[in-house]
């Protein structure tokens, strides 16, 4: 519906995508830091807008995009992860994956992972979640006329996948002071998951409206045993 997408869509500060069973410290702790800001929260996870906090469970302002999120639950993805994935495209706005249940998933379709080898305090979440809304909201703009013009049609998705990764390879410098430096490793901070790659299988079937779920979105994995 789309009034309910333009009612929340400018404060919103990220999407859910629950990624752990039993107790999770993650969730308590998101409810906890966004007090002004609203957290999204896809339809199949509605139960977590019980958890306290700004959470809002968000709605697909157009129906096709839920087709968007059907098409890569049959391509292979958990449902959970597909949904909050199209969510955060959608929504303009960075995946909080709270619990890394599906760590693996998303390290395997990822086109580029921010490794942290630093300590961060309240400060430096506070700091690089913001980063992370600029990741995503700097490259939306090219990302949806890219795939506007692949389903038009209009330009090979090779050459748009290839602009794509150059482009993630660049915004990834943004997290500089936390990133891990040659020689090091670290654990994941954040992951950059390109939708239109996702989608390459079936991209013939899609339509303009579904454009907008097929950014590329940055997942910021929030650990249960945070703060």
């Amino acid at each position: 519906m789309f009034a309910a997408y333009a009612a929340v869509v400018k404060n919103l500060r990220g999407v859910i995508m629950p990624a752990y069973s039993g107790e999770c410290g993650g969730l308590r702790w998101l409810a906890a830091r966004f007090r002004y800001r609203e957290v999204g929260v896809p339809p199949s996870a509605a139960r977590l807008a019980a958890a306290g906090g700004r959470f809002r469970i968000l709605t697909y302002p157009v129906p096709v995009l839920a087709q968007l999120t059907d098409y890569l639950e049959f391509a292979g993805l958990p449902r959970h992860v597909a949904e909050a994935l199209v969510m955060g495209s959608v929504y303009v706005s960075p995946v909080l994956m709270v619990g890394g249940d599906v760590l693996d998933v998303l390290r395997g379709i990822s086109v580029g992972v921010v490794e942290k080898c630093r300590e961060m305090d309240l400060r430096s979440w506070r700091l690089h979640l913001r980063i992370a809304t600029y990741s995503i909201l700097d490259m939306y703009a090219d990302c949806l006329e890219e795939a506007l013009r692949v389903i038009r049609g209009e330009a090979g998705l090779g050459e748009v996948l290839a602009a794509r990764r150059g482009r993630v390879e660049k915004d990834s410098s943004r997290y500089w002071r936390i990133s891990c430096r040659e020689g090091e490793s670290g654990e994941p901070f954040l992951l950059y998951i390109d939708m239109l790659a996702l989608s390459s299988g079936f991209v013939h079937r899609l339509v303009e409206d579904q454009a907008a779920g097929l950014a590329v979105v940055p997942v910021v994995y929030i650990p249960c045993g945070i703060g």
